[in-house]
């Protein structure tokens, strides 16, 4: 704009980053317009460094470009952010990434640096030991952890060498054999035990020190080397250490059978999405078998949920009826009234309100939750019993999965007001993304569609949540001159509820005003 002052932009980024090197990351990047014009042809940027092979280096691509920011308003973009380690012996580097705000007519303004955390894995080989057996075959077995802050996506490969005192080699050895479909991850308490045969013409008198090498099998690939001590175990020490190996071993692979290779943990490993489909009464098991595996955090994060939404839906089996209902209440965003309408033994029955811009033409339902020993029809008599009318749809829920297929077995002699959700439901409203959609989506199927339809023929349709097309005419006269018009139209066509729509919106943009002015 001729003769107008350059904008007055600033930007907020965190200050640090975790950045893993096989997963570069978007960083949100907040840009605000402060000045009185607008600014045109904003991003965010970074400036590109050198850096040495043998150094970790952090590169960021340029954001998304805001063509135009009016004063005042703000626009988040995204920067993304990817790091490198160097190939031989990485370590776990901190850095730091330089940001640039740049727009049109003013020269870039640099942002606080970021602090970039970037993680290596760091092997480490534990209690190297010679052992000789009776028939004169020699290994050095050991111990192989991770002490840095990465994991290994698979199970490196091991090759070792030994040495005499000066570092010289004795000749070769066979690859380290490791446990079968083990991993490595970042905590030094994990400790997977290696062997290395050794050559029949391997001097054993002087044999001191042994070079390992340890390769990542994953892109990016890594190298690291080692020099590990060796000490000397003699037969009747090895008779025993054999025995205590083999006990371990023993117990591994039973535990290895128990977690790694049970039905669960193999199905939710490879359909994460399964997890949401489970029963909550398995919610509980699930979460125990996915944190032996270090599987846990990972697993949610691919079905956008998280570990607080998984930890109250296992405490949701366990919990009082009053709790389970403030617990639905909260995930759907909204409130239960008191006294509840049903309160007999093993039932509660309480008025819940919709949420606004509930999907479903449905402003209420009475959420009716039982104890999980009280049989199906039971419940279904509690709620008969109430007498409630026609009018108000309940929705039970139950944490059985006894109690729930019972349920859907008696599902031709309910009334058509009252709606069982199913066990997988159930767990996708309690840990997942969208429970106002989930819920939504059991009425709609369950419900008649004349008691959930939009479509009203004794008055304007109210929520906006139900209003459907006509932005057209909406268009027409919301952002044109103020002038006078006529809406014509057969009965039953949508006239009331056009002028409801443009009422609402008229008022709201009113109140704006209001605000504004007084603020």
């Amino acid at each position: 704009m001729a003769g107008a002052e350059p904008s007055e932009l600033n930007a907020s980024v965190a200050a640090k980053a975790r950045i893993e090197e096989r997963n570069p990351a978007e960083l949100p990047v907040t840009i605000r317009n402060a000045s009185a014009v607008p600014a045109y042809w904003v991003r965010i940027t970074s400036p590109f460094r050198m850096a040495r092979s043998d150094q970790a280096r952090v590169v960021a691509a340029p954001s998304k470009v805001i063509q135009r920011l009016d004063p005042g308003k703000s626009e988040t973009v995204s920067v993304l952010v990817a790091g490198q380690l160097p190939h031989y012996d990485p370590a776990t580097a901190k850095l730091s990434l330089p940001l640039t705000l740049e727009t049109l007519a003013r020269d870039p303004m640099p942002l606080a640096p970021i602090e970039i955390d970037l993680p290596a894995a760091t092997p480490q080989l534990d209690h190297a030991t010679l052992v000789q057996g009776q028939s004169g075959a020699a290994s050095i077995s050991a111990e192989l952890r991770n002490i840095g802050s990465a994991g290994y996506v698979q199970m490196p490969e091991i090759k070792a060498e030994p040495e005499n005192a000066e570092g010289k080699s004795l000749g070769e050895a066979s690859p380290a054999s490791l446990p079968a479909d083990a991993t490595l991850p970042a905590d030094p308490e994990i400790k997977r035990p290696l062997s290395v045969a050794l050559a029949s013409l391997t001097d054993l008198s002087v044999l001191k020190r042994l070079k390992v090498i340890v390769a990542d099998t994953q892109n990016p690939l890594h190298e690291w080397t080692l020099d590990v001590p060796v000490t000397t175990l003699g037969i009747a020490r090895w008779i025993f250490a054999a025995a205590a190996l083999a006990t371990i071993a023993l117990l591994l692979a039973v535990g290895y059978q128990l977690v790694y290779r049970n039905p669960l943990t193999v199905q939710l490993s490879t359909q994460p999405a399964a997890l949401l489909d489970l029963d909550p009464e398995r919610l509980a098991r699930a979460r125990r078998l996915l944190r032996f595996t270090r599987g846990l955090t990972d697993i949610l994060h691919q079905i956008k949920s998280n570990l607080p939404w998984l930890d109250a839906a296992v405490a949701f089996t366990r919990g009082s009826k009053r709790a389970r209902t403030e617990q639905l209440a909260k995930r759907l965003g909204t409130t239960h009234k008191d006294p509840p309408l049903i309160n007999t033994t093993g039932v509660l029955g309480t008025e819940l309100r919709l949420p606004t811009g509930f999907p479903v033409n449905i402003d209420e339902l009475v959420l009716v939750v039982p104890d999980a020993a009280l049989p199906a029809e039971d419940v279904l008599a509690a709620w008969r019993a109430a007498d409630l009318g026609s009018r108000p749809i309940g929705l039970v829920v139950a944490t059985s999965a006894t109690q729930n297929a019972r349920l859907v077995r008696l599902r031709e002699s309910w009334p058509d007001n009252f709606v069982a959700m199913t066990g997988a439901e159930i767990t996708r409203l309690l840990i997942g993304p969208v429970p106002v959609e989930t819920l939504a989506r059991v009425l709609a199927r369950e419900v008649d569609l004349t008691r959930i339809s939009p479509y009203q023929i004794n008055n304007a349709v109210e929520r906006e949540s139900v209003f459907f097309g006509r932005y057209q005419q909406l268009r027409h006269i919301l952002e044109r001159d103020l002038g006078n018009y006529i809406l014509l139209g057969a009965r039953q066509l949508g006239k009331s509820s056009l002028l409801s729509s443009l009422r609402a919106k008229c008022l709201h943009e009113v109140s704006r005003f209001v605000r504004r002015e007084l603020g």
